[in-house]
């Protein structure tokens, strides 16, 4: 019997996945225009999980050269309005790919006024971090 046990374990073994994803949650428009934290390092496979806060707000994929500005075919949870904090929406994707996303929000002017920009993997030095962008949209 002590090989058919150990068979067990190894087949359970074998079902469970190599690695592991994460859910990144971030929230949007909680206290200000802005997402909070306002950019996530995610792996392939990772899905990234915004929840929306009065009172209408977006997150859209943008390239970076050009923050405020919708990408052709990009990520996008289309206007997302809001009454109230107990009655808030959710809005998720799977990251496919480790290379940098760059978002921002569609709403009025809560880009180019506010910096309300987000990110999935920004490089943390050169010319195309985080920080950048976001002056790239004020």
């Amino acid at each position: 019997m002590p090989h058919v046990v150990s068979l067990s374990v190894a087949a359970l073994l074998a079902a469970i996945p190599a690695t592991h994803a994460w859910e990144h949650y971030i929230t949007v428009g909680k206290g200000g225009n802005k997402y909070d934290p306002p950019f996530v390092h995610a792996k392939i496979g990772d899905k990234v999980k915004f929840q929306f806060f009065p009172k209408n707000h977006t997150v859209t994929q943008s390239p970076f050269d050009t923050p405020c500005t919708a990408q052709a075919y990009g990520i996008s949870s289309g206007f997302q309005p809001v009454s109230d904090d107990y009655n808030t929406k959710w809005f998720e994707f799977e990251v496919k790919e480790e290379t940098p996303l760059w978002f921002y929000c569609q709403q009025a002017k809560h880009c180019s006024e506010d910096g309300m920009v987000f990110a999935v993997n920004p490089p943390t030095y050169g010319d195309k971090t985080f920080d950048a962008f976001q002056q790239l949209a004020k």
